[in-house]
């Protein structure tokens, strides 16, 4: 059974270092930020690896594969969903969009120090917090758990003929 507070996306909060912080819900422009991140890093891993291509026409042909390879990758595909949870910087990018609603003067660069690897368990029971929540954001988005809200099936008539 699900508890109203996650029914309704309520904001959660976590104390470290004397200090609480209050996580909210993503909200829709969060999750596009965290994509287009998280299509940032597809395009400059591969087109990183372009840089060591023979010759130019090598170079342009793994550029554009970088510009698809990055297009395609997207939260609600296992290829995202793989990323959020083993990328490190997603993770703190996404509780840092989480934190930022409450704390705006925090900085990205601020969320390792934070939540060092002894709180990594607690970085997991949030990240899937978030994915929880914001998955019932009622938009017929794609939701943060890699797929799309179900549709009713329609259900076929019996005619008698």
């Amino acid at each position: 059974m699900i508890g109203i507070s996650d029914a309704v996306a309520a904001p959660s909060s976590i104390t470290h270092g004397g200090k609480t912080y209050k996580l909210s819900p993503l909200r829709e422009c969060d999750w596009g930020e965290l994509e287009r991140y998280m299509q940032d890093i597809v395009y400059d891993s591969l087109a990183h690896a372009a840089e060591r291509a023979p010759d130019a026409e090598t170079v342009s042909a793994e550029l554009a594969n970088a510009r698809r390879e990055s297009g395609l990758t997207m939260i609600g595909t296992a290829r995202g969903q793989q990323m959020l949870n083993d990328d490190e910087r997603l993770q703190c990018r996404m509780i840092w969009l989480s934190l930022k609603q409450n704390h705006p003067d925090l900085l990205e660069a601020e969320i390792p120090e934070i939540f060092d690897s002894a709180l990594r368990a607690k970085i997991n029971a949030i990240t899937e917090h978030l994915n929880f929540n914001s998955a019932d954001q009622g938009d017929g988005a794609t939701t943060g758990k890699g797929h799309s809200p179900k549709k009713r099936k329609k259900k076929k008539r019996k005619t008698n003929r």
